[in-house]
């Protein structure tokens, strides 16, 4: 709670000033409306006794005095309101960015734990409302805390009992939410997985991508099934959690109703014996009320500031993660490499954490400078984990890799990735213009048509921009009812996004898959053009775009098996000239 109530105050404290000071004004007038409500009684009762002409203004007085109050806790009730939205929209937005901070502040393959994966969806999903849930409940307990107090001496007219009945009453309430609420949030982090599970589910019935297979294969009965049953599961834990939670507070309310009985009936009795005057009854009730309404309302909202509070735990332990990566804005002024570089790997091993298997083992290759060199293999045979290694997604276990003679574990984050532009067969396809999808590659050309459309040219991706409505400007991706490409057309955006970047290194995981044999016959006459000024690592399955490379690099099982020209390693009658007669005989065929 502590930790929420800084954040917001960090925020937006002028706001959350306005917001507390709204709340306990909206309380103090609460409990002065009860007073001048006894003192209208009793100046209404004496004014029917009396006969002089002045009768009717002490009722008069008070009943002006009674809209004054009102209408003070009515300005304050929407002054309050109103700060609540802002306190919300604020916090929240202030909560979410330190998340999406902390994110980029990681290095990625914490993004493959589960213990990470799992603490971060919990925070994502409760951030936003929790955050703000927390002030605002903190700050109506304020104001129940002043009804509370103000009603308190009222209350205590009627005797000590009573009050000490309602305060036990509220105490035993506080225990049982509280109690609810840390077993409601156990439940809810025990299934975080089957919560992540769920939410898959519905990704895999909803979007684009894999919604063709659902229909194709007739998979929607089964992943409904699936769904349904992960959904009935979470229904049957809530509902015994609820169900005996209820009856406790059940059991409560009735006692809270007895007490509350037998404190009117000792009200009617006491003003039926003359003891204390109707507006002192109206006053007794009235306060009777408040204290009984505002200790509910102050055990609702500890309660809620108590679970909530559970709820951000994840959230600040998320923000405690060690930024052991922490983000540089792209910025073209950062050093960077001016030439092509000669790339060596030196005996570079790597295992992924929390493994004894190792994916590379011992690669040691040289890739001269100004030189192109493909990277083929069977599918896990360690390639695209070798150019993680080379752009620092990764670490390697041991060895060196060095660009230009600089060992990349000494070089800035920033020039590393600045001067090294990868394009990944999972490149991302985002739902922005065609100039965004271009210009994320090279932010500082981003708004130059020139740059961009020379790296268009290089793609062989004009033709398609020229067919788009708006052009460079035209939105891409149905997310946001833009313009769909075409999976080749996407490539060859995504080409684009890397012919743009003026790094030195260029890598490119499979970059004419999904294109036509035409399209990759302009691709690369371009791309020799390009790489006389870059050193470029190409990994890929089909044999063609092998053919532009200098020279092959064949891996097996983590391991560098062959290595020279594609006439030499033909010649050699290995695994290469194997992989690559396979592959022709099934184009001869």
């Amino acid at each position: 709670m502590v930790a929420t109530l800084r954040l917001a105050d960090r925020t937006d404290r002028p706001t959350l000033v306005i917001l507390a000071s709204a709340l306990i004004v909206d309380a103090v007038a609460m409990v002065t409306a009860a007073y001048v409500a006894k003192r209208v009684v009793d100046a209404v009762v004496t004014a029917a006794h009396s006969t002089g002409q002045g009768r009717l203004v002490a009722p008069v007085l008070w009943v002006a005095a009674e809209f004054l109050v009102t209408s003070l806790a009515v300005v304050a009730t929407h002054v309050a309101e109103w700060g609540t939205v802002v306190v919300r929209h604020r916090v929240g937005l202030q909560a979410n960015l330190l998340l999406l901070e902390r994110c980029a502040d990681v290095s990625y393959p914490r993004f493959e734990e589960p213990d990470f994966v799992n603490r971060l969806a919990l925070a994502r999903g409760e951030v936003g409302p929790r955050s703000a849930a927390v002030v605002g409940q903190t700050l109506r307990l304020v104001r129940h805390a002043v009804i509370v107090l103000g009603s308190s001496v009222l209350v205590l007219a009627v005797g000590t009992w009573a009050f000490a009945v309602l305060v036990t009453v509220a105490a035993i309430n506080i225990i049982a939410e509280v109690r609810h609420a840390r077993a409601m949030y156990a439940l809810r982090r025990a299934r975080i997985q089957r919560s992540r599970r769920l939410s898959y589910i519905e990704s895999v019935l909803t979007t684009e991508d894999s919604v063709k297979e659902v229909k194709l294969f007739g998979l929607s009965p089964w992943l409904l099934g699936r769904y349904r049953d992960i959904y009935l599961s979470f229904c049957h834990d809530e509902r015994a959690l609820v169900g005996a939670h209820r009856r406790r507070l059940a059991a409560l309310e009735v006692l809270a109703q007895l007490a509350m009985g037998a404190a009117y009936a000792w009200l009617a009795v006491t003003a039926a014996h003359g003891t204390i005057t109707l507006g002192t009854l109206t006053l007794s009730i009235m306060a009777f009320r408040q204290q009984y309404q505002s200790l509910k309302g102050a055990a609702a909202a500890m309660t809620a500031v108590y679970e909530d509070s559970l709820f951000m735990a994840p959230y600040f332990e998320h923000l405690r993660t060690d930024p052991d990566e922490p983000d540089v804005a792209f910025d073209a002024r950062v050093p960077t490499l001016e030439e092509a570089p000669v790339i060596v790997f030196d005996k570079v091993s790597f295992r992924y954490p929390g493994t004894d298997r190792y994916v590379l083992n011992e690669v040691s290759l040289t890739i001269g400078a100004g030189r192109t060199v493909a990277l083929v293999g069977r599918s896990g045979a360690g390639k695209t984990t070798l150019i993680k290694l080379l752009v620092g997604l990764y670490r390697p276990t041991s060895g060196r890799i060095l660009i230009g003679g600089i060992d990349t574990a000494t070089m800035s984050r920033a020039t590393l990735r600045q001067s090294t532009g990868v394009i990944f067969q999972d490149f991302v396809r985002y739902q922005f213009s065609v100039r965004d999808n271009i210009g994320v590659g090279w932010l500082a050309d981003r708004d130059d048509d020139t740059a961009v459309r020379n790296a268009m040219a290089s793609a062989g991706f004009t033709d398609v921009v020229g067919q788009l409505p708006d052009g460079l400007e035209t939105p891409l991706g149905r997310a946001f009812d833009g313009s769909e490409l075409s999976g080749g057309q996407w490539q060859r955006l995504a080409l684009a996004r890397a012919f743009v970047r003026r790094s030195k290194v260029l890598v490119l995981d499979e970059p004419t898959a999904a294109v036509d044999a035409e399209t990759e016959h302009k691709i690369f006459q371009h791309f020799r053009d390009l790489k006389a000024s870059r050193t470029a690592v190409l990994i890929t399955h089909r044999f063609s775009t092998v053919r532009m490379a200098d020279r092959v690099v064949v891996f097996e099982k983590g391991a560098v098996v062959e290595e020279g020209t594609h006439t030499e390693l033909m010649a050699l009658g290995g695994r290469y000239a194997t992989m690559f007669r396979i592959q022709a005989d099934g184009y001869r065929d």
